[in-house]
């Protein structure tokens, strides 16, 4: 069982649903098609290293990844989230997230190979910020919403349960990594490998529930 790559069959499976169901789909989302492809290449190549390679670490293709999944993530909400300002408060986001990877950098003394456990963290903590902010339009708005039927809450609840679960093993990254639970995997990496196809179970409801609205508006 440990030795599934849950993370990666979770992955491919969320883009090749994005394929089936995103077509003519709204800009927006039909954005989020390049962006799995991205995902499940970046995951094929670092699993491919370690698996297959045997490299000593792919850590470097994460750090890496992490400049694509936080830029976009932020894009991305900041289009999708109806709020005065929120355009602003997305630059004012960018500029904490990549400020701090160029920090993290400079500390590593230019070395990519070692985990950017701080930019990741606040990138986590900015993505939940802006899920709050969703949360809070939502329960400001007068008009009735199904939210089982609404493809921008599945979307977000996705990002918010991945992100606060995510902060939390980032914040005490050395502590989890140094404690094992099963042949002698740490807990952090359990954590993080059946976070992974939560996140995209809810972003293949929201493709279900795109679908589903567009077959409505043209009937």
């Amino acid at each position: 069982m440990l030795n599934i790559h849950y993370p990666l069959i979770a992955e491919w499976l969320c883009f090749l649903v994005s394929i089936l169901l995103l077509n003519n789909a709204d800009r927006y989302w039909h954005t989020l098609r390049f962006y799995l492809g991205v995902v499940v290449l970046t995951e094929s190549i670092a699993y491919y290293m370690v698996a297959v390679a045997k490299c000593p670490s792919n850590q470097w293709v994460y750090n890496l990844s992490i400049l694509i999944e936080y830029g976009y993530g932020i894009w991305m909400l900041a289009n999708l989230i109806q709020q005065k300002h929120i355009k602003y408060v997305a630059l004012l986001f960018y500029l904490l997230f990549y400020g701090s990877y160029i920090f993290v950098y400079i500390g590593h003394k230019y070395s990519i190979e070692s985990f950017f456990n701080i930019s990741d963290t606040i990138g986590s903590e900015l993505m939940i910020v802006l899920c709050m902010v969703y949360y809070y339009t939502l329960f400001h708005d007068e008009k009735y919403v199904k939210l089982l039927e609404e493809p921008l809450f599945w979307f977000i609840t996705g990002y918010f349960i991945f992100y606060t679960t995510s902060v939390g093993a980032d914040t005490f990254f050395q502590k989890l990594v140094s404690t094992t639970k099963i042949h002698s995997v740490s807990i952090r990496y359990l954590i993080l490998k059946f976070l992974n196809p939560v996140l995209y179970a809810c972003w293949i409801r929201t493709f279900i529930c795109i679908k589903n609205k567009r077959k409505l508006s043209q009937q």
